[in-house]
C-alpha cells in the first residue's frame, strides 16, 4: 500500500476542536494539528494568519461564495455537493507549503524548513519561506498521487518524519474517486486566475492548464462548472488571507474561533484588486470565451 496513515496526534496549540484526543484519530484533524506548526517568516507577510489560520480561513471564505450568494457565484445553479468540494479543496489548498521532505532534508536548491525543537525532540515549530507558485504543483502532487506512478508520487511528511495519508482523508469524508480528482484539479488551480488578473496569464494558457491537470487524473466534463470553481478557489484564498468568522460546515461542524495571529497586514482582497469591478469582469470575460471555445 502506498500511503500509511500517522496514528499518533500531536498536542499542539490552536482551536479546541483540534486540541481534542478521540481514539481512532480523524485524519481531518491530524492533518490540520501538522498545519498548526508552520508559521511563515516574515521576510513577505502576506497573511494575516499562517498556514493553520489562513487554510481555515479561506474554507471559510469558499463555503460563504455559494451559501452566501457571491456575485461571484450567481448565474449558475451549484449543487450542495458542489459547495461542498469547494470548501474542501478550499481547506486543502496551501497543503503543498507543509510535508515537504526535500525541505526536512535541505536537499531543496533555495528553500528549507526551520524546525524549533523541545527537550522531548519534538518539533514545536516549522518556520518556512513563501515560495510563490512552486507549492501549488506539490499541493496537485499530493492530491493526485493515487493516479501517479509510485516511484514518481510525492508523500506529505510530517514533522515526525512519517508519511501522513491524504487518501484516509476522502476516505473519512466520503468522498468518491471523481471527487476526489475534482479537489485535485482545484488545488493545482488556485493560483490561476490571480495569474490573469497579474497579466502572467492569457485566457487560454488558464484553459489548457486547466486541460493539463484533468487529463492527468482522467477528470470529465470539462465544464462551466469546472471553470467557475477554479476560479472560486482562487478567490477564497485571497479572501482568506485577512480574517474570515467562522462559519458550521461539512467538515468542521461545530468550528471554534481562531486567534488573528499577525495584525496590521494589509487586506490582500484590497490589495489585489478585489474590492473593485475588474477582477469580476475578467471572470465574466473568461466564462464568454470559454463558452466560445468549446
Amino acid at each position: 500500500m502506498r500511503l500509511y496513515i500517522l496514528v499518533g496526534i500531536l498536542t499542539l496549540s490552536g482551536c479546541s476542536f483540534f486540541k481534542q484526543k478521540q481514539e481512532p484519530v480523524p485524519t481531518v484533524k491530524t492533518l490540520l494539528n501538522e498545519f498548526t506548526l508552520y508559521k511563515l517568516d516574515n521576510q513577505k507577510r502576506l497573511h494575516a494568519g499562517d498556514l493553520y489560520e489562513h487554510s481555515l480561513w479561506t474554507h471559510y471564505a469558499a463555503t460563504g461564495l455559494i451559501e452566501d450568494n457571491s456575485p461571484w457565484s450567481t448565474g449558475f445553479d451549484f449543487s450542495q455537493r458542489d459547495k461542498e468540494l469547494l470548501s474542501l479543496a478550499a481547506l486543502l489548498h496551501d497543503v503543498g507549503k507543509a510535508g515537504r521532505g526535500d525541505l526536512f532534508d535541505g536537499t531543496h536548491a533555495t528553500l528549507k524548513y526551520r524546525l524549533a525543537i523541545d527537550q522531548a525532540g519534538t518539533p514545536t515549530k516549522i518556520t518556512y519561506t513563501s515560495d510563490h507558485e512552486e507549492h501549488v504543483l506539490i499541493g496537485f502532487d499530493y492530491l493526485s498521487g493515487l493516479w501517479a506512478p509510485l516511484e514518481q508520487g510525492r508523500q506529505f511528511i510530517s514533522s515526525r518524519s512519517m508519511p501522513i495519508a491524504i487518501q484516509p482523508l476522502f476516505t473519512q469524508l466520503n468522498v468518491s474517486l471523481e471527487e476526489q480528482k475534482l479537489v485535485a484539479i482545484l488545488v493545482g488551480m488556485h493560483y490561476s486566475f490571480g495569474r490573469i488578473l497579474r497579466g502572467d496569464m492569457t485566457f487560454d494558457d488558464f484553459l489548457n492548464e486547466l486541460k493539463q491537470y484533468a487529463r492527468f487524473v482522467d477528470y470529465q466534463p470539462i465544464d462551466e462548472k469546472l471553470l467557475r470553481l477554479s476560479v472560486l478557489v482562487q478567490v477564497a484564498d485571497v479572501t482568506g488571507m485577512s480574517y474570515v468568522k467562522p462559519r458550521p460546515t461539512w467538515v468542521i461542524p461545530s468550528p471554534d474561533e481562531c486567534p488573528v495571529a499577525h495584525h496590521n497586514v494589509p487586506s490582500a482582497y484590497e490589495r489585489f484588486g478585489y474590492n473593485t469591478n475588474r477582477p469580476l469582469t475578467v471572470f465574466k470575460e473568461l466564462l464568454a470565451y470559454f463558452s466560445i471555445q468549446k
